[in-house]
C-alpha cells in the first residue's frame, strides 16, 4: 500500500470522528421548553422540567369557595410533578366538580332525613296524629319565649328543629311549665320556670 493511500484513509477517519463528535454535542444540548423534561413531553419526577414552573392563579368552579391553604399545597405538588398550567387547571376543575357533587348529594340526603323526621313525629302516638299541630305550637312557643333569634335561626337552618326528639322535648317543657292555655285547656295550671323543670335541684341548698 502506498503512503498516499494511507494518508487518505487517515484523513477520512478523522472526518468521520469529527462528524460523530459534532452529532454527540448536538444531542447533548436539545432545545427544551418550560415545563418539559430533558426527554421532551410532560415533565415527571424521572424527567424533571428544564426550568422552574410558575403558575398563574388557578380558577375554581363557580359556587365553590377557594381554600388558600389547599390551593397552595396543590400548587407545590403540581410543581413537583412538573404539571403544565393547563393540566394543573384540569385537576383543579375536576376536584371542584367532585366537591360540588358530594355537597349536592349531602344536601339531598339530609333533606330526606328531615322529611322522615316529620313523618316520624306525625306518626307518634302521643305527639303526632291529631296532636301534631299542638305539639308544634308548644315547641315553637318555648323557643320563642326562652330562646334567642340566633337559636331560632340555628334550629331552622340546621334542620335540628325537625328532629322529633327535639320537638317532643320542647313540647314537654311547654306542658310542664303550664305555658299553654289554648292547646289542651290547662288554663288554671300555674306557670313554672323551665329551669325548675330541667334542673329540679337548681337553687336549693
Amino acid at each position: 500500500m502506498s503512503a498516499d493511500a494511507t494518508t487518505d484513509q487517515d484523513a477520512a477517519q478523522v472526518d468521520t470522528n469529527a462528524a460523530a463528535e459534532g452529532g454527540e454535542q448536538q444531542a447533548e444540548a436539545p432545545e427544551l421548553k418550560v415545563g418539559e423534561g430533558p426527554e421532551g413531553g410532560e415533565a415527571t419526577p424521572e424527567n424533571p422540567p428544564a426550568e422552574p414552573i410558575e403558575y398563574q392563579d388557578f380558577s375554581v368552579p363557580e359556587g365553590i369557595q377557594a381554600d388558600s391553604q389547599l390551593l397552595e399545597a396543590f400548587t407545590d405538588t403540581a410543581k413537583e410533578m412538573g404539571l403544565s398550567q393547563e393540566n394543573a387547571q384540569k385537576l383543579v376543575d375536576m376536584g371542584g366538580s367532585l366537591a360540588q357533587k358530594v355537597y349536592e348529594r349531602y344536601v339531598a340526603e339530609y333533606a330526606a332525613v328531615r322529611e322522615n323526621w316529620v313523618k316520624e313525629l306525625k306518626a307518634d302516638p302521643t305527639f303526632g296524629g291529631n296532636a301534631f299541630e299542638g305539639t308544634c305550637i308548644r315547641a315553637q312557643r318555648i323557643v320563642k319565649k326562652y330562646g334567642s333569634p340566633e337559636l331560632t335561626s340555628y334550629l331552622n337552618a340546621s334542620g335540628i328543629g325537625d328532629n322529633p326528639e327535639v320537638v317532643k322535648f320542647l313540647a314537654r317543657i311547654d306542658r310542664a311549665t303550664g305555658e299553654d292555655s289554648t292547646v289542651d285547656g290547662d288554663a288554671g295550671a300555674p306557670a313554672k320556670d323551665p329551669a325548675d323543670i330541667l334542673y329540679p335541684e337548681h337553687g336549693k341548698t
